[in-house]
């Protein structure tokens, strides 16, 4: 939502003329999220080039698009981040957000990059890295960034990686603090790193909390009910406040050499929701009932993790990881309404266990790699209050796919992956499943002079939420109870890309338009039960189409002022019990201008609609802005971001079927009208260090809420 680079004015009417344009554009891109069933399907290889090999990057092999600051080599592209774009930033996200790649959207907040309807895979040093890695990576550490949108070898399993290259210090040690607090409502979140060098070994430790609340909202919906007796109508004004807290530490190892890198992490995470609630009068005809809610959840996961590499003969390479964890989970609601009460009390136990190995051999024109990877999870769970049960359940994934390219000529290269995906779920009291699924990919690439162009298909299979999986109930309220599905079925899809980026002058522009078709889908579904209530459940059966278009583009005026802008066209179709379709239009804008050791961003996100193709539901947001203003001066970064500061942002879901339906405006005091402070500031102790990566734990459940 970010825009980057420059312009330097030369008079005030000049300045005028300009920021009255860019008011009219401003700021923000982001691509459209278009599911991909090629879950794990990609893969890849980073080369690296020398800085000083920029200037004449269009003689070297592989290397077809000369730029500043971008490179095209083979199957990525080298970004080398001006002075402005570092200096402007307080993290690696920052820094590709201040390059403003047409088509990239980066959340600084929720600490993720994504293109092309999929989310980047994060590395450091050709090593896995998380979320935090990159948010408490210093972005004069970074000598450049590998942006891979057609992986290949060592990336196996991603559809997309981005790979920061930062410096490396054998001693010396490195300490970074960064904070950010919300004013407008209670949010903050707070993070320390230390880092020691010595040798050939590394020790990071990292820990952080994060808070928000209460933060308000309300509501207003209307829902009909049509039961054999007669339809019930309610409608309903809610008010609500919730609270959310959460903590994390990890200790990591590392070892490295020339040709082996092995790393070890331990790591403790912790969230909680205190207390949720919210309260309100639902009409039904000419009565008036009192109604509340609330709820509150935990959950505590310590985990572990060990991977490594190995390369040899320069051709060669060998990467694995193995990881494990422990969740501690627990969920509790209870509803009130006049002459009605519901109460649910659930606690789980969950494992995890995770593994890949992967094998990546390049020789001349071609290159080999072979994937596998393993994903499973032990689930126990207990529900108690106005039902009991106790569940039990087992689920792992198996894939494994063997990647081939083949390059022409420094041009056209082809790639393509075939495989299986092994599903299985064994639920306690329900049959177990066991499938198996083919898995492929295909990649087609000529790299031009001044970009790439590339066609890409897949196939694939879905996969499915635990909370999904189940035959729990919960009474939303006198009228609808919920209830998870044992029966699963097998689900299939496959899909098509056609992809552009390049750079013309100061012009860089990305186009793309995607079709996907998804097969025997689970869709929500809506029966009655014993004549006086309707069941929300799910269905096999669903037939999905999304198509898009999309086009993006950045200029850059100077190295001091660019501009970007977005236009995304979308169709969904959904075919069940119940049809549902979608065709809308949107887009965004947004520009970039530093001054000295300050910056200025405005943008704009316009209107946009969507269609859930699963809850058959539909979501409306209003047109967004904002402004983010920066100041950096050599360790001390500060970033005022305000959102919203003259309108309320009211989203709006409604949902028709023919037993239910709702029409519901909401509003929340986190999504508009709020400014938020960030402060980053980091030193250095011993002669040099190098920056590492953390990988934040996260707890996995398979309880349902609501």
């Amino acid at each position: 939502m970010d825009g980057k680079n420059t312009l330097e004015l030369k008079s005030k009417k000049t300045m005028h003329t300009i920021i009255a344009i860019v008011l009219a554009m401003l700021a923000s891109h982001q691509m459209p999220t278009q599911a991909s069933m090629a879950d794990s399907i990609a893969v890849t290889d980073s080369t690296a080039i020398a800085d000083s090999l920029i200037a004449r990057a269009d003689t070297l092999n592989g290397v077809v698009v000369t730029a500043k600051e971008i490179v095209r080599y083979d199957d990525h592209l080298l970004l080398y981040p001006n002075k402005n774009q570092r200096q402007h930033a307080a993290n690696g996200f920052d820094v590709v957000k201040n390059m403003m790649l047409p088509g990239v959207t980066v959340d600084r907040d929720n600490g993720s990059i994504s293109a092309m309807g999929a989310t980047a895979a994060l590395y450091v040093n050709g090593l896995p890295a998380d979320v935090n890695d990159i948010k408490m990576l210093r972005p004069k550490d970074i000598i450049r960034i590998e942006y891979f949108d057609a992986p290949r070898g060592k990336y196996s399993g991603y559809q997309l990686v981005v790979n920061f290259i930062a410096k490396k210090y054998k001693y010396g040690g490195y300490v970074m603090m960064n904070g950010s607090q919300t004013i407008g409502y209670n949010s903050g979140n707070y993070n320390a790193s230390a880092t020691l060098n010595h040798d050939k070994m590394t020790y990071t430790a990292f820990v952080g909390r994060g808070f928000s609340g209460p933060v308000t909202s309300e509501s207003s919906s209307t829902a009909y009910y049509n039961l054999p007796s007669g339809q019930i109508q309610r409608s309903s004004e809610t008010e609500a406040k919730s609270k959310s807290n959460s903590q994390y530490g990890q200790l990591r190892l590392r070892y490295q050499n020339k040709q082996t890198s092995l790393t070890s992490y331990f790591g403790l995470a912790r969230s909680a929701s205190p207390g949720s609630e919210s309260w309100g009068k639902i009409y039904e005809g000419d009565e008036a009932k009192e109604s509340s809610n609330f709820s509150k959840s935990s959950g505590l996961s310590p985990s572990v993790s060990f991977n490594g590499e190995h390369s040899w003969h320069n051709s060669n390479r060998l990467t694995f990881s193995l990881s494990g964890s422990y969740s501690h989970n627990k969920y509790d609601r209870s509803y009130t309404e006049s002459g009605f009460s519901t109460l649910t009390n659930s606690k789980e136990d969950a494992v995890g266990l995770n593994g890949n190995i992967n094998y990546a051999y390049f020789k001349n024109k071609w290159s080999l790699s072979s994937y596998t990877s393993f994903r499973g999870n032990l689930y126990n769970s207990e529900y108690s209050g106005t039902y009991d049960t106790r569940q039990h359940m087992w689920q792992h994934d198996l894939v494994s796919f063997l990647w081939i390219s083949y390059y022409f000529n420094r041009r056209l290269s082809i790639s393509g992956a075939g495989g299986f995906h092994w599903q299985y779920t064994d639920l306690r009291g329900a049959k177990v499943f066991s499938e198996f699924f083919p898995r492929a990919q295909f990649y087609l690439q000529y790299r031009t002079r001044r970009g790439m162009l590339m066609w890409k298909s897949y196939l694939g299979s879905a996969t499915y939420s635990p909370n999904v999986i189940n035959d729990t109930r919960i009474d939303v309220n006198p009228y609808m109870v919920k209830i998870g599905t044992p029966d699963l079925k097998r689900a299939y899809g496959f899909g098509s890309t056609i992809y552009y980026s390049g750079q013309l002058g100061k012009l860089k522009l990305m186009l793309s338009t995607s079709h996907s078709y998804n097969y025997n889908y689970l869709i929500n579904d809506y029966y009655l039960e014993n004549d006086n209530k309707i069941v929300q459940s799910y269905a096999w059966g669903g037939r999905i189409y999304s198509g898009s278009a999309y086009a993006a583009a950045t200029y850059s005026f100077t190295d001091k002022f660019e501009m970007t802008g977005s236009v995304n066209y979308q169709h969904t179709s959904v075919s069940s019990n119940i049809s549902k379709h979608y065709n809308g239009v949107t887009g965004s804008a947004g520009l970039k201008w530093y001054i000295k050791n300050f910056s200025l961003t405005p943008y704009i996100s316009f209107y946009s609609k969507s269609l859930n193709y699963m809850a058959l539901s539909y979501s409306s947001y209003p047109t967004s802005y904002g402004l983010q203003a920066t100041y950096s001066r050599k360790n001390l970064y500060v970033a005022l971001n305000c959102l919203m500061p003259f309108d309320k942002l009211r989203s709006k879901n409604y949902l028709e079927t023919p037993l239910y339906g709702y029409d519901t405006t909401s509003y929340s005091r986190s999504n508009s009208q709020y400014l938020t402070i960030t402060v980053s500031y980091s030193f250095d102790f011993g002669r040099r260090v190098e920056r590492v990566e953390r990988e934040k734990s996260s707890a996995s459940s398979s309880l349902m809420t609501m």
